[in-house]
């Protein structure tokens, strides 16, 4: 699959509206207002069939993540040279990478304890493997 074709317009949408609207509007409303347009219209379009793009070449996941970096910078109305790191901290958001991996933990543990449709939890053979001492 080619991912970089599949994403490359929602990621320039995603763009335009992260850069040109969200930092027109950031001093005309308020900080939670800001966070319930960026929670609604930008973090969706990085967690929608996460799992499955997860598997992006390298170069595509870092172009996502300057997206996510930038709508933090422009939520905090942060310089562009502050950590995102720092930045995620204070909004409390895992990046990209962390929530996919979160999101595929949350898949295997409903496997796990069979609260997944057969067609998933089919693909998973379970061994239990007694220690004896």
């Amino acid at each position: 699959i080619c991912f970089s074709r599949i994403f490359s317009e929602p990621r320039k949408n995603t763009f335009e509206l992260v850069d040109t609207v969200l930092k027109r509007i950031r001093d005309l409303v308020s900080f939670y207002t800001l966070l319930n347009i960026i929670s609604g219209l930008v973090k969706p379009q990085f967690d929608y069939c996460s799992l499955v793009w997860d598997c992006c070449s390298t170069s595509l996941a870092e172009k996502l993540q300057k997206l996510q970096n930038l709508a933090a910078r422009i939520l905090l109305s942060a310089p562009y040279d502050s950590s995102a790191t720092d930045l995620f901290r204070r909004l409390h958001w895992k990046n990209l990478r962390n929530q996919r991996l979160f999101a595929k933990a949350i898949v295997m543990f409903k496997i796990l304890n069979g609260e997944t449709p057969d067609y998933l939890s089919n693909k998973f053979i379970f061994v239990m493997i007694l220690l004896l001492k």
